[in-house]
Order: C-alpha cells, then structure tokens, then sequence
C-alpha cells in the first residue's frame, strides 16, 4: 500500500505531468519488485519467497521508485495494520509514505481507509489521458501499458539498492527516514533521473 499520490485532493490539470508519472511508477514499482524478487536464475523456475520477504521487497520497490522520482520516504513498514481498510476487504499489510521535503510536515497520520497500488495507478492515468489522443480509457490503458515497461526497467535497475532495502525492512520490519537514507544512498550516481523523460511517454 503506497501514501496519497500527488493528485490527491487536486484537480487533473492543477498537476505537472512528470509528478503524475512519478506516482504511477512508484505504485506500480511495488509490485514489480514482488516480481522481480520470486524470479528464479533459471528459466522455468520460481524463487520460494516468505510472504514476509514478498511484502518488504514490494515496499522496498515504492521507496527507491520514490527516491529515484526525487522524493523522500519518511517511513517504511510491513507491520499488519487492521486499523487501516484498503479498498472494501482488504486491510494495510505494510506501507511506504513519502513526500517532496526531507521531513514530514506534521505528524505522519494514516488515514482509515486507502486505494489499493493500482487503484492510485489506474487513477494518474485518467489523468494523465486527458491529454492524449483518443483521450479517456484507452488512452489510459495505453499510458499504463508504457509505463508499466518503463517501471520493470527502473527496479531492474536499482534492484541492488532494493534488495537491500528490503531485507533491513525484513529484519527490523519498521524503517525511519534516516534509517532508509542511509540504507538507500540517495546520490545521483546511485538514482540518474533519466526515468522521468517526457512528460508523455512514448
């Protein structure tokens, strides 16, 4: 489960088009480096993963796409929330709250209810469509489908910087900024901001 996108609570044209890519891939990142982390060194196979070691590199996968994005994660988490519902059934198996300032601006509250990854994805991507021919849906679809590869490429990427990420996260299972910092190591040479590109992908 990923924080507020930076749409939330705006309208669709009141939002940059590189900041509503950056949240696709940060909530698409998740499951991307759950993917990643099951693969297998040899064709045919898959890797037998805890489903403790799925979630801390899914939300390992979130943060360094938020690092990546020029954003900073303020805390880390695969602690089992019931207090927080996600969509209708679901409740917070562990999330990744992040920002644009190096500390939070108040305290960090979560709010009793959240979109799952894709709904947040599926959302930034209507907006997104509503400046792209044939507009609405498909456009949509066809925005998702784009940066869905171009997400796989950034966790391949920094798959080092995740993995690591991740199994701090699977021992102490709760991460402060400060902590992620130090893990992560946010130096350009680390995270180039060549993924952002255009604002509409080709």
């Amino acid at each position: 489960m990923n924080s507020a996108p930076t749409y939330s609570g705006q309208g669709p044209r009141s939002v940059a088009p590189a900041d509503l890519i950056a949240d696709v891939m940060i909530s698409l990142a998740g499951k991307a480096a759950e993917r990643r982390c099951l693969r297998a060194s040899a064709q045919g196979w898959r890797r037998m993963r805890t489903a403790d070691e799925v979630r801390a590199h899914h939300e390992a996968g979130h943060a360094v796409a938020a690092v990546v994005h020029g954003q900073y994660v303020w805390r880390l988490s695969i602690i089992r929330d019931e207090s927080v519902r996600v969509q209708q059934t679901g409740i917070s198996m562990g999330h990744c709250i992040r920002g644009h300032t190096p500390e939070p601006p108040g305290l960090i509250k979560r709010s009793a209810r959240a979109d799952t990854d894709l709904h947040q994805a599926a959302k930034a991507c209507l907006f997104l469509a509503i400046a792209e021919p044939p507009y609405g849906v498909r456009a949509a679809m066809r925005i998702a489908h784009r940066l869905q590869v171009r997400t796989r490429e950034m966790v391949e990427q920094h798959w080092p910087q995740i993995a690591r990420l991740a199994s701090e996260l699977m021992e102490r299972r709760e991460l402060g900024s400060s902590e992620i910092e130090r893990i992560v190591n946010r130096s350009k040479r680390l995270f180039p901001r060549a993924c952002l590109g255009a604002p509409f992908p080709a």
